[in-house]
């Protein structure tokens, strides 16, 4: 539900309400292929408007955790943000 103040809707609650659609699109749907064609990996779909670069994606499986940044593209590279560039320098650091 929207919370509405002098006509207009918070932006946090336009993400709640329109997440599942923002997210297909921005992906391609790679959250649902991936679970989908590996099951038996414990999922967990990283939603942060605050953690900037954060991957996509925390996945378990066989004792190996692992991340994932789901990336759209039409060809045969992708950009990466500042920030998710950073998360991961950071993460080699810290032994990950």
């Amino acid at each position: 539900m929207l919370r509405v103040a002098n006509g207009v809707a918070s932006f946090v609650d336009y993400v709640e309400l329109y997440r599942d659609r923002l997210w297909q699109m921005s992906d391609g749907n790679l959250r649902q292929i991936f679970q989908q064609y590996i099951p038996e990996a414990h999922w967990q779909s990283i939603e942060t408007l605050i953690g900037r670069g954060t991957p996509d994606m925390n996945g378990c499986l066989n004792g190996t955790e692992f991340w994932i940044e789901n990336k759209l593209t039409s060809g045969w590279a992708v950009t990466f943000e500042t920030g998710q560039v950073a998360w991961a320098e950071r993460r080699v650091r810290a032994g990950g």
